[in-house]
């Protein structure tokens, strides 16, 4: 009996266990994070637990977990973590993505499409379809361009604006991207860039003397308080994409993978025709009822025409072959 048990361990301690099943009950679930700048209950970081629970409903190999109020770090940061290969996931807009894809950002330009309705269609054109192959190559996977932040407007704190010169020798905080500054400055206005979190301290303070963003974004950030007046002036339009690390997506069980996709789009969706319309419309009437004065009265066509040679920063011919193929879509 003694020799049958010797045996029997020697056995156990010398043969290889046999390996788990990949997708077995035994392997742990994925965990992917969900990075939002805003605060909890704002549009950024309910979509997250939108997504959550659409991962949920499709797989248990992967779950999702929410940060907002930039816990992770700044969206910037967060955003170059994710390209290194971290489990997180974002949404911006084409602007980052321009330095791994350059010429990407043309789609933030000033004025680029006259409805946000046909801005979304731009993620329909062969164009856009080759760029997102491209950044894949390159480690940056977009599972879903279906995510439309809206119309971007300025606010500023004690001063209206209604055309470009109402803007000369102001401070105006924006991103920190090449578009958004150019466009700043081509509006009359010294462009600050920085992070979002930076952005209200710097108007109470002085530093700066308005900022701009979809509504939404900036009631989130408590403007209202600082600033008085809000100009419709829907200079950018802002298409964000949904994406993570390749290298990690890969890594995934296929189940997951499947799961993570169909989520994004579904919580994209969302994020469009809910969530943000909702949380734009219901920005604008708190501001009002804060006592922000809204100017409608902008001479858009003065900032058309000032803005025009931001487009210097791209091919014309990247530009007219984008809106032909936008032109053939129905």
């Amino acid at each position: 009996m003694k020799k049958n048990l010797s045996l029997f361990l020697f056995a156990a301690a010398v043969l290889p266990l046999a390996p788990v099943a990949a997708g077995s009950a035994a392997e742990p679930a994925a965990v992917l994070r969900w990075h939002s700048a805003n605060p909890a209950g704002s549009a950024r970081t309910r979509v997250g637990e939108f997504l959550r629970d659409e991962v949920a409903k499709r797989t248990d190999k992967l779950t999702v977990t929410i940060y907002p109020n930039a816990q992770l770090g700044s969206s910037d940061e967060v955003h170059h973590m994710i390209a290194m290969g971290e489990n997180i996931a974002s949404a911006t807009d084409s602007a980052w993505f321009s330095s791994f894809q350059p010429g990407f950002d043309i789609i933030n330009g000033p004025f680029f499409t006259e409805t946000e309705a046909d801005l979304y269609k731009v993620a329909e054109t062969p164009w856009f379809k080759r760029q997102l192959a491209d950044l894949e190559a390159k480690g940056i996977k977009i599972l879903a361009p279906n995510w439309m932040d809206g119309s971007r407007y300025l606010m500023t704190t004690n001063f209206p604006v209604r055309n470009p010169a109402d803007l000369a020798g102001k401070k105006i905080r924006v991103p920190n991207n090449k578009v958004a500054i150019d466009i700043m400055i081509a509006m009359g206005a010294t462009a600050i860039p920085m992070p979002l979190t930076e952005m209200y301290p710097a108007l109470q303070q002085g530093v700066i003397d308005g900022c701009e963003n979809p509504f939404s974004t900036l009631y989130d950030r408590k403007t209202h308080e600082v600033c008085k007046y809000l100009a419709l002036t829907a200079h950018q339009k802002m298409l964000s994409m949904f994406f993570v690390s390749a290298e990690w997506f890969n890594r995934l069980h296929p189940e997951a993978r499947e799961a993570l996709t169909r989520a994004a789009f579904a919580a994209g969706d969302h994020f469009s025709k809910v969530l943000m319309p909702g949380a734009n419309e219901a920005a604008l009437a708190a501001f009002r009822k804060a006592g922000v004065a809204v100017v409608g009265d902008i001479d858009i066509a003065a900032f058309k025409k000032a803005t025009l040679g931001v487009y210097k920063n791209w091919s014309v011919d990247t530009y007219n072959l984008i809106q032909a193929e936008l032109a053939g879509i129905e």
